[in-house]
């Protein structure tokens, strides 16, 4: 029988897709209370294809991803993902979302999402959320797979996401042993 160990810590971020009259700051700001500081964050673009999330938020959707400075158990997502949706939930205008968060980690092998919704690709983790292998880290960058959604597939993204790793990588060297 193999030793069981405990995972590193990863490198926490959300997607958040908003409205250009959406309360990204607002949203960000709830993050920070929960998840600390920022560490690296990629500035705002469109949406390049909608989502069954964004139906709801119209046709300017746009999204930036924010990843936090202390690394983090990867125990922790589910729990995430459920601050994340009462942030939704505050936030929302009439009952519809005006932000989306997604959170997610990165690895040294891997980016996970974690989704509310079941799928065959997806792991439960409980408290009603999903986790879902987005990227996986081959020949030198992060490689989607199958089912990985539209926006992640984007060269911006996918170097966002290389870089993010690279910054995950040297916090990991420079904690103490």
């Amino acid at each position: 029988m193999g030793i069981i160990t405990r995972p590193p810590p990863v490198k926490l971020f959300c997607r958040l897709l908003f409205t250009p009259q959406g309360l990204l700051e607002e949203a960000k700001a709830r993050l920070l209370e929960a998840y600390g500081p920022v560490d690296v964050q990629s500035k705002p673009t469109a949406l390049s294809a909608p989502t069954d999330d964004t139906d709801e938020m119209g046709p300017d959707v746009e999204r930036c991803f924010v990843a936090f400075f202390d690394l983090v158990d990867p125990e922790g997502l589910a729990s995430v993902k459920v601050v994340a949706a009462q942030v939704e939930d505050q936030l929302a205008v009439g009952g519809q979302r005006t932000v989306i968060i997604d959170p997610g980690y990165v690895t040294r092998d891997q980016l996970m999402v974690a989704v509310a919704k079941e799928a065959a690709h997806r792991t439960y983790l409980g408290r009603g959320v999903h986790a879902e292998l987005t990227y996986r880290w081959q020949d030198g960058g992060f490689e989607p797979l199958e089912w990985t959604q539209a926006d992640y597939r984007e060269p911006d993204q996918r170097d966002f996401f290389s870089a993010l790793r690279s910054r995950y990588l040297e916090q990991l060297a420079d904690r103490p042993a």
